[in-house]
């Protein structure tokens, strides 16, 4: 059974519903159902989604209009894969950018404290 939950704040009300009869195996199950036309379109309206929430949290993350010439967006959009986030910085990505806002001394603090904690560990 595949049960959903469906609140509606507005109206005041929560519901579940039983949708395992609109759920399928395969996709030529969904074909069969809906036709390939309608299957096509859902799933190029799901992939546009998807793209424009990743960069929307690219933006969101930092990144400027000018990051996303066509050609960086070609390429984001060449390693997407249906289904899948990626992060908008990495964890490198965002100590760098933390590291860079720090004042020259606050730096060199850091700096000291990361290999006290390297020759910790080693």
């Amino acid at each position: 059974m595949s049960e959903i939950i469906v609140k509606a704040p507005k109206a005041g009300t929560e519901l579940k519903a039983d949708i395992s009869e609109k759920l399928f195996d395969t996709i030529e199950e969904y074909i069969e159902e809906y036709g390939e036309e309608k299957v096509k379109n859902l799933i190029d309206r799901m992939v546009t989604t998807d793209l424009r929430n990743g960069i929307r949290a690219k933006l969101e993350a930092g990144a400027s209009e000018e990051d996303f010439d066509p050609s960086t967006i070609l390429d984001w959009v060449a390693e997407w894969s249906p289904g899948t986030r990626k992060a908008a910085k990495s964890a490198e990505e965002k100590a760098m950018d933390l590291f860079e806002s720090l004042s020259p001394e606050e730096k060199l603090a850091a700096l000291q404290k990361m290999q006290e904690k390297v020759k910790a560990e080693g």
